[in-house]
């Protein structure tokens, strides 16, 4: 019996093979609790804790986990908008034998390569610019003051000035009629930034000063969701990809059972084939050699200022 005759066996079987469904709670937010136990889960509770940390509501509540109950919920209600299906992922053989012989269950890696596609569409299909919040604007007002602040004399308190400043500074209101209103006087400026920073921990107003704030695009009348390139979806389903196999290392050296073809160790190879399946490059020549480059290009790029759709 020659190579092709064994895959014309093996393709059948896996064309039967029945994805394991994750276990559906009568409560949704059960899904948040970090006693929410699913096998199936493995994989994708090691990646979300390290992306979105397990947070402590009060005693009686406990922990949660924000980013498995986000994705649970989002999966059975039909959500997760990924391009291929479980039985397209059964029957992609290459793939499954590659999973198989790096020592993971093909049925939790599914569930894996379902969260980190999700994860990455919040920031790159539908994902908002985030404008500084209110609280780092007034921070950086007080430090553009205190920074120039050079003196203060109480012996002057009754003079015109008892505030002096290193460079002479100014603030300026101005309306779109453009009325403007400025003030020069140091004594004013200097006590602006002294009761801003004093009621900065107001912990009546605190919330409001933490609160985000989203930057409108507009193209054709439309809101513009696509803030990052999608060769920047690329790179980050890549980094996840590489901070699991770091959180949970493949086997190495080991051949899956039944596999009749050599299977490749190399993880960009396999993220690569993976990128390729799933049809997140435009181009079907995308290689191994345009991820490294979009692995350099992004290294350094912050998330920051950017809100996950899905996940937030």
């Amino acid at each position: 019996m020659g190579k092709g005759d064994h895959y014309r066996f093996l393709f059948p079987i896996y064309f039967l093979i029945k994805m394991k469904e994750l276990n559906k709670a009568d409560e949704p937010h059960i899904y948040f609790l970090s006693e929410h136990k699913d096998s199936l889960l493995e994989y994708v509770n090691k990646i979300a804790l390290e992306y979105r940390p397990a947070t402590k509501t009060d005693e009686n509540f406990g922990y949660v986990n924000p980013a498995i109950g986000y994705f649970v919920n989002r999966y059975f209600k039909g959500e997760i908008k990924i391009p291929k299906s479980a039985l397209e992922y059964e029957n992609k053989t290459d793939l499954l034998e590659t999973i198989k012989a790096f020592g993971y269950d093909t049925d939790k890696f599914w569930y894996l390569i379902l969260f980190i596609y999700d994860f990455t569409s919040g920031y790159c299909v539908k994902g908002y610019e985030l404008e500084d919040t209110t609280r780092t604007v007034i921070e950086k007002f007080i430090r553009r003051i205190f920074d120039n602040y050079e003196s203060f004399d109480f012996d002057e308190i009754y003079s015109d000035r008892f505030t002096t400043f290193k460079e002479p500074i100014k603030i300026t209101i101005e309306t779109k009629r453009k009325h403007k209103f400025v003030i020069e006087d140091p004594n004013a400026i200097f006590y602006l930034a002294l009761a801003s920073y004093n009621n900065l921990n107001n912990g009546e107003i605190n919330k409001l000063l933490e609160k985000k704030i989203f930057h409108s695009r507009w193209v054709d009348g439309k809101l513009d969701y696509n803030y990052l390139p999608s060769t920047f979806q690329i790179y980050y389903f890549a980094k996840m990809f590489h901070t699991f196999f770091k959180l949970v290392p493949p086997i190495k050296g080991r051949k899956a059972k039944n596999s009749y073809s050599d299977v490749s160790y190399n993880k960009n190879i396999f993220i690569t084939d993976l990128i390729l399946f799933l049809g997140l490059a435009s181009s079907k020549k995308f290689s191994v050699e345009g991820l490294k480059s979009l692995l350099n290009q992004y290294k350094n790029f912050s998330l920051d200022r950017v809100f996950n759709t899905f996940y937030e």
